[in-house]
C-alpha cells in the first residue's frame, strides 16, 4: 500500500513537470510525455492504495471472523488480495495511456489528467475530439468506480470485524460468569446480607466500566471510516 502511495504522491510532487503549458497552470514545465508518466504514476497510486487497502481489511476479516490459520491465508487467498489491486491499476492506466486519454486540463489534477483534448470537444458539438474522446467513461471505469467501491467494502467489512468481536466478547463474558462459584459468590456477598463485599463490588465496577475491546475497536474504525470520507468522498462525488 505504501508503494501506491508513494507514486501517487510522486505525481503531485511533481506536479509543475506533471503539467504543460496549455494547462495554464504557473510554472507547468511539462510535455505530453511527462504528462503520460506522471499521470500514469497518479492513476495507479490512487485506486491502487484504496484497493489494498481493502486487501488488509479482508486479512483481518479472515483472521478474526473466520478464525483462519496464516497458512492457509497465504496459499489460498493472499496471492488474490495482491494480484487483482496491481493489475486492475496497471492495466487500466496502460489502457488509458494507448487510448491518448491522459491529456492537458485546466481543472484537472496537476494540469494533466483524464481528459479530453481539445478540453471543450465533448461539450461543444462543434469541436471535434483529437484524444481522449472517451476520457469520461474511463475516469469512471479505472477511477470513480475502484474509489466508490473500496469505501463501501471497507465500511462493512468493519461493521462484520466489529460484530464478529462484540459477539465474541460476550460470549466469554457468559463463559466467565459461569465459572463463578456460587459458595464463593455467597461468602463474597457475606452470605447473602446485603452491602457485601460482591455487591459493593459489582456496584463500583458498573460506575467505573472500562472500555471493551469491541468498544475500542469501534471507536478506531469510525475514525479510519471519518478519514477515509473526508479525503475521498468530494473526488468521488466530482468523478
Amino acid at each position: 500500500m505504501s508503494i501506491y502511495d508513494i507514486m501517487a504522491s510522486f505525481a503531485l510532487i511533481f506536479r509543475v513537470l506533471k503539467s504543460t503549458s496549455e494547462s495554464r497552470l504557473w510554472g507547468s514545465a511539462g510535455n505530453m510525455t511527462t504528462c503520460n508518466i506522471f499521470s500514469f504514476l497518479q492513476l495507479v497510486g490512487i485506486p491502487g492504495s484504496q484497493m489494498y487497502n481493502v486487501s488488509l481489511t479482508i486479512y483481518y476479516l479472515c483472521i478474526v471472523r473466520y478464525n483462519m490459520r496464516e497458512r492457509r491465508f497465504r496459499r489460498k487467498i493472499e496471492p488474490y488480495l495482491h494480484i487483482i489491486p496491481a493489475l486492475w491499476c496497471l492495466l487500466g492506466a496502460i489502457f488509458v495511456v494507448s487510448t491518448g486519454s491522459f491529456n492537458p486540463f485546466e481543472k484537472g489534477a496537476g494540469g494533466c489528467w483524464i481528459a479530453p483534448y481539445p478540453s471543450d470537444c465533448i461539450d461543444n458539438d462543434e469541436v471535434d475530439c483529437i484524444r481522449g474522446g472517451k476520457a469520461n467513461l474511463l475516469s469512471i471505469i479505472f477511477l470513480g468506480i475502484p474509489l466508490f467501491s473500496s469505501m463501501i467494502a471497507n465500511v462493512c467489512i468493519l461493521v462484520v470485524i466489529w460484530y464478529t468481536v462484540r459477539t465474541q466478547e460476550k460470549k466469554m463474558d457468559r463463559y466467565r460468569l459461569r465459572r463463578v462459584s456460587i459458595r464463593l459468590a455467597g461468602t463474597l456477598a457475606g452470605n447473602g446480607a446485603p452491602g457485601g463485599v460482591l455487591e459493593r463490588a459489582l456496584a463500583h465496577r458498573s460506575r467505573r466500566r472500562s472500555p471493551t475491546r469491541s468498544r475500542t475497536f469501534l471507536r478506531q474504525a469510525l475514525w479510519y471510516i471519518a478519514g477515509l470520507f473526508a479525503c475521498y468522498t468530494f473526488s468521488i462525488i466530482s468523478k
